[in-house]
């Protein structure tokens, strides 16, 4: 079985470097093309990709990004409110650059006020691909959001901290996973 992981299309917060969390952005013009553009390469290669299944985030950018990679499979996503952004409660909207949000980041254990911590994010995200692992057998795709991909990039490697805060998924970057290796 693969996994193949896919964050959501530009959106105009992206672009400003704005924090966006659990609030909703629409794909920016290149953050449509993003998402047109890969559900192209989908199309082309879908008889290799072999995907039987799309899960996507509840957030509008994510659902955007799903929408030409369903057609071009001829499948109807799945909206999964586990792979919904970490939810940075009173920070999101803020600079990415905010050194009060790059503190609260620093500390995995620490909850952003009125939202969650990352060790609750890397809970869900690996309770969910728990499941859709027991539930599917064949090759899957995920759309969901920068943060919840680093997270569920260390549910297939060992990644130190550097490593894992080094490893930043693009715009509409498709990533595959493959899990026969895990248990």
């Amino acid at each position: 079985m693969k996994i193949f992981l896919v964050r959501h299309g530009e959106t105009e917060w992206n672009a400003k470097r704005k924090v966006c969390g659990m609030l909703e952005a629409d794909l920016s013009e290149n953050g449509r093309m993003q998402a047109q553009l890969l559900a192209d390469y989908i199309a082309k290669h879908k008889d290799e990709l072999k995907i039987e299944a799309i899960y996507t985030s509840p957030l509008r950018r994510a659902r955007e990004t799903a929408l030409p990679i369903e057609k071009a499979l001829g499948l109807e996503a799945t909206v999964e409110y586990d792979l919904h952004e970490v939810n940075f409660g009173e920070k999101d909207g803020t600079d990415w650059d905010d050194p009060e949000f790059k503190a609260f980041k620093a500390e995995p254990f620490k909850r952003f006020p009125g939202g969650e911590s990352a060790s609750d994010a890397v809970q869900r995200s690996y309770n969910l691909l728990d499941g859709l692992r027991r539930k599917h057998s064949g090759n899957i795709l995920l759309v969901a959001h920068a943060t919840i991909i680093r997270i569920m990039d260390t549910y297939f490697h060992s990644r130190t901290m550097e490593e894992y805060k080094a490893f930043r998924p693009a715009n509409c970057q498709m990533i595959e996973y493959e899990t026969t290796q895990l248990k």
